[in-house]
């Protein structure tokens, strides 16, 4: 992918990763949300787009440090997201950090603050209105 965004610019990755990010439902249902989720795609420079995706191909495992974590810890994830799946990596995750809630969220896939924002909103008001 990095070689493609240096020769091509950012819409190779875009146009790779919008399908990863939103359920199938709201691809064939929200062009205003896909638009929008694409246009910021496309705004982002390239030296921060191959920045990311450098920093991810390279990162260090955390799972070891994830029960070190003593904070209060709200895992949200949509139930088809396609790159943290909720019921791997969500459960896993939230097992691993001592006492944190784990929240699925219905139709909503790796961005579901944008899709189910309703859902997402107030799962985050409940959350802090316990924590704070």
């Amino acid at each position: 992918m990095v070689e493609q965004v240096k020769q091509h610019g950012s819409k190779p990755a875009a146009d790779a990763m919008l399908p990863r990010l939103l359920t199938e439902a709201a691809r064939q249902s929200r062009p205003d949300l896909v638009e929008f989720v694409h246009a910021m795609m496309l705004r982002q420079s390239l030296v921060g787009v191959i920045g990311a995706q450098l920093g991810m191909a390279e990162r260090p495992d955390s799972t070891p440090i994830l029960p070190t974590i003593n904070v209060p810890t709200l895992a949200v994830f949509g139930d088809q997201d396609v790159i943290t799946p909720a019921e791997t990596e969500g459960r896993s995750l939230a097992a691993a950090i001592p006492g944190a809630e784990l929240v699925i969220i219905p139709n909503a896939g790796h961005l579901a603050s944008l899709e189910q924002p309703g859902v997402f909103n107030v799962t985050i008001r409940e959350f802090l209105a316990r924590v704070a």
